[in-house]
């Protein structure tokens, strides 16, 4: 949502709903016109860009890097996750399958060079992987459904497997990830 008309709609949209209460001020915003206008949503979508630059590290796993490692110098271990929920395809959910599989395979290798942190990389029950994906099972199929669970199963397996496979392999901690 980049126009301001646009995240002014969407804004409106989810913050009158019933049960939904404005922040203080924001109800004022959300009824004004003109320039206040404006101001509010430039403010907003502001806020949401420097908050998603925060959260999102990139969009594959070269890109993240980066910011991993920033994590991982300030002393903060990290859990790389892929935005978006439930899929509608077995298309879309093979492209999620190869996106856990390029962070699986690929992040291992260059975060194996960044410099040691036992307080990371150690617990009381031993060694705890680097690389740790947290993988949300209702991306990996478009078919998931409680009225056929065992034709939901093969369908997430066809993909999930893969991905645990190589986790394995390249002791990579995989999350699952059941929102």
């Amino acid at each position: 949502l980049t126009p301001p008309e646009m995240v002014h709609d969407h804004l409106v949209d989810y913050l009158t709903q019933p049960g939904v209460k404005a922040p203080p001020g924001m109800d004022l915003g959300l009824r004004a016109g003109g320039v206040a206008k404006s101001m509010m949503t430039s403010t907003i979508s502001k806020q949401i860009t420097g908050m998603a630059q925060r959260f999102i590290a990139g969009v594959d796993a070269a890109s993240a890097l980066p910011g991993l490692e920033k994590l991982w110098k300030s002393g903060f271990a990290f859990s790389v996750d892929l935005l978006g929920e439930a899929c509608v395809s077995s298309a879309e959910a093979d492209m999620y399958r190869d996106k856990y599989l390029d962070l699986v395979g690929n992040l291992p290798a260059s975060v194996a060079s960044w410099r040691d942190n036992p307080r990371l990389e150690k617990d009381h029950l031993g060694a705890i992987p680097r690389v740790n994906v947290s993988v949300k099972v209702s991306s990996l199929s478009g078919m998931c459904d409680p009225i056929d669970t065992p034709a939901a199963i093969r369908d997430i397996r066809t993909r999930l497997d893969p991905i645990l496979e190589l986790a394995r392999q390249q002791d990579v901690f995989v999350n699952f990830d059941m929102e």
